[in-house]
């Protein structure tokens, strides 16, 4: 293609003295830059609803490369100077048409920055009508000081009114309702669709009125009896002002693509539409004095000067702005679960060029970190279905031949052996990402059918993620091996719970992957003693719990341990362990335990992401000192009450399982401490009317894993 140009430009060059032929190559250069522009709008449209690209609002980089096209097309109006209609069209077409791309730049960053930086908002009310629109959160952290922060938030503050101008307009003075289902609902195509027709109304304005107006539009003057030139009456005047307000979208829109912390790199297209605006500059340092120079003197070379005067900017930003979604698009797959063949060929030809080099590809492995962060975006604006369909796209580029990931259809030992250690790392931190996803999607609303349908999705998804890992022979080049902490730990809790039995070395691998990286392996070394003790080996059980104890310190490790893996396993096992003491008839050994826990975790275990697990602890606790009398049990239940019961109703640990098991854990402490044998004496009325009549559900994975670890400490 390169080639073709440049063969092109050398005819331009040899015919310039052949007004045909000069605008048969000229035409033919133009078709072949407009013609990519096109391709890359309809392919981008055609891939609107592609999960990996949806979130960069394609439909709008389709109007973006298509208003390219329309700009290049219109060159070709520059080597029609005998022509009026020539003359008054191409100034309109050209500026209306970039203004357009300026315009969309600046109203797709305007939403981007809306939908995937959901951490803080600001509300703009407009006769009574609110909406609210997300910024970054260090918009409001940070001092006034910083000018840059205080023009891209009254730039976003603008956009936001004009949207709200557009909507009041738009509803002739009714408020629009919206059901509250997100930012994304919020600031809807639509919305961006108007706020667009508000910016390109001064440009629109400007260039009717210089086709209505005779005086304003330009017309074939004839200089000699052969040369022809477009000239305004008032000369340049309007075409500046037309060229200004093209310009000002772009600089709003770089303004917005600065890069800052809260909103990822890949959406920002600073460098892209800055780089865009150097090469045009370098450009017209070169075309500018020649045109001066040269004048109408030369029509032909005025007319593709001109041309790459226009050019300069749009080709570049067109290719800059959309080259990096179209790799993207070329790596994904479409809604309708098919690709293209061409697709499935590439990713054949990569998969056998892993096998042979047992290295990675850095194409694949960037397309799946781009197509990573907008599942983790999906995710985090709870789109779980979307995440989990970015993250089947991404196993997807691993597959070879024609095949699509599923839960179901797994990875075969060829694909496995393919993997290189980057690929791997991805392949099962993609796999946990969506076992994750499975777990959050767990309603009360559902049935039971469909809740476990989604659970044994989970669970297969991290028995393959294991085999994967443990088979690949990627895995012993692997530097960062903490992808498989996840799969282990749950696993482990399947086990424990005798949800399924994958083997014995589990727990022991879980312990070897972690030796240096101190917090996991306490929740390694926590498992491990579990599954002893599930295989009722406790003396070992006991002697893991030693070490654990020496190693685990809950001020440093509690909230990193509850916060990587939901909860402190290790503030539950090494009280849990007071029971193997006690099935071992070593009771005094079981209340140091007990007090140990007491005194040394339980004042500094973390508390707002760890109820559940409290709750568990106290499990074990309520057996052993409730076994010396009235007093041990009422110890309990102060306890309880002191570290559970108070800060759930605080406000601690609002969404934990907790707070809906702590209640009956609650009633049988009572039960266990109280001197009465009577419910009103015990005070006892109120726990039996919610029993009763309470509206408390508890659902899916959690309440299975509650009443198991119940059965497992009684």
């Amino acid at each position: 293609a390169l080639l073709a140009v440049v063969a092109l430009v050398a005819t331009i060059g040899v015919v310039d003295e052949s007004i045909d032929a000069f605008r048969a190559c000229f035409g033919a250069l133009l078709s072949f830059f407009g013609c990519a522009q096109l391709y890359v709008a309809v392919a981008l449209f055609l891939n609107r609803h592609n999960s990996l690209v949806e979130l960069a609002q394609t439909t709008g980089l389709s109007m973006f490369a298509f208003a390219a096209a329309i700009a290049t097309a219109a060159s070709f109006l520059f080597a029609m100077p005998e022509s009026n209609v020539g003359c008054a069209l191409r100034q309109p077409i050209i500026l209306t048409s970039i203004t357009l791309m300026g315009v969309i730049l600046l109203v797709r960053s305007w939403r981007i920055r809306c939908i995937v930086s959901p951490t803080l908002t600001f509300a703009s009310t407009i006769e009574g009508s609110q909406r609210r629109v997300s910024l970054r959160a260090e918009s409001f952290r940070q001092k006034k000081t910083n000018t840059l922060q205080e023009a891209r938030v009254n730039v976003m503050r603008v956009l936001s009114k004009i949207s709200g101008w557009t909507l009041f307009a738009g509803t002739c003075g009714k408020s629009k309702a919206r059901e509250s289902t997100g930012l994304r609902q919020q600031i809807t195509f639509a919305d961006s669709m108007r706020v667009t027709a508000v910016l390109m109304t001064p440009q629109l304005i400007l260039q009717v009125a210089n086709l209505s107006i005779q005086a304003l539009r330009m017309e074939s003057i004839e200089i000699d009896d052969s040369l022809h030139a477009c000239q305004c009456s008032i000369g340049p005047w309007l075409l500046v002002v037309g060229i200004l307000i093209a310009a000002l979208p772009f600089f709003f829109a770089l303004l917005l693509n600065v890069k800052s912390e809260g909103l990822p790199d890949f959406f920002c297209e600073f460098d892209q539409i800055a780089s865009s605006m150097k090469a045009s500059v370098s450009v017209l340092l070169i075309t500018l004095p020649t045109i001066a120079m040269i004048s109408n003197t030369v029509p032909n070379a005025h007319a593709y000067l001109m041309a790459a005067s226009t050019l300069s900017f749009v080709v570049p930003t067109c290719y800059n702005v959309t080259f990096a979604w179209m790799k993207l698009c070329s790596f994904g797959t479409k809604k309708n679960g098919k690709n293209p063949p061409t697709n499935s060929a590439k990713r054949a030809s990569l998969i056998i060029s892993n096998n042979s080099t047992k290295g990675d590809r850095f194409d694949i492995l960037q397309a799946a970190e781009d197509a990573l962060t907008l599942g983790n975006m999906f995710k985090n604006m709870g789109r779980l279905d979307k995440a989990i369909e970015v993250n089947n796209d991404v196993l997807s580029m691993f597959k070879g031949g024609n095949g699509e990931y599923d839960v179901n259809d797994s990875y075969t030992e060829a694909e496995m052996c393919a993997f290189g250690p980057k690929s791997l790392q991805v392949v099962v931190s993609t796999m946990v990402s969506s076992a994750k996803c499975f777990g959050k999607s767990l309603l009360p609303t559902q049935e039971d059918k469909e809740r476990d349908e989604i659970l044994r999705k989970r669970k297969k998804i991290f028995i393959d993620a294991l085999r994967i890992f443990e088979q690949s022979p990627a895995k012993h080049a692997m530097k960062d091996r903490s992808v498989s902490f996840h799969v282990y730990s749950f696993l482990g809790v399947l086990i424990r719970d005798g949800s399924t039995d994958i083997g014995t070395d589990v727990a022991a691998n879980f312990v070897n992957e972690t030796r240096f990286s101190h917090f996991h392996h306490c929740r390694a070394l926590a498992m491990q003693a579990e599954l002893m003790a599930r295989h009722q080996d406790f003396d070992a059980a006991l002697l893991v719990v030693e070490d654990l104890k020496m190693r685990y310190d809950p001020r440093m490790y509690s909230k990193a341990i509850a916060q990587e893996y939901g909860t402190d396993w290790c503030a539950v096992v090494i009280p849990l362990s007071s029971l193997w003491l006690l099935h071992l008839n070593r009771k005094d050994e079981a209340l140091e335990r007990c007090n140990y826990f007491i005194e040394r975790i339980l004042p500094h275990v973390e508390k707002e992401i760890n109820m559940l697990g409290l709750t568990y602890a106290f499990c074990p606790l309520s057996q052993v000192l409730g076994a010396q009398g009235k007093v041990g049990a009422s110890r309990v239940l102060e306890l309880f009450i002191e570290h559970v019961a108070e800060p759930l109703n605080n406000g601690v640990g609002e969404g934990s399982y907790g707070k809906l098991v702590f209640r009956p854990m609650m009633l049988l402490l009572k039960c266990r401490s109280s001197q009465c044998k009577s419910v009103q004496c015990a005070n006892l009325d109120d726990d039996i009317a919610w029993m009763l009549h309470g509206k408390e559900h508890m659902f899916g994975f959690g309440h299975l894993k509650y009443l198991r670890l119940c059965d497992t400490v009684w």
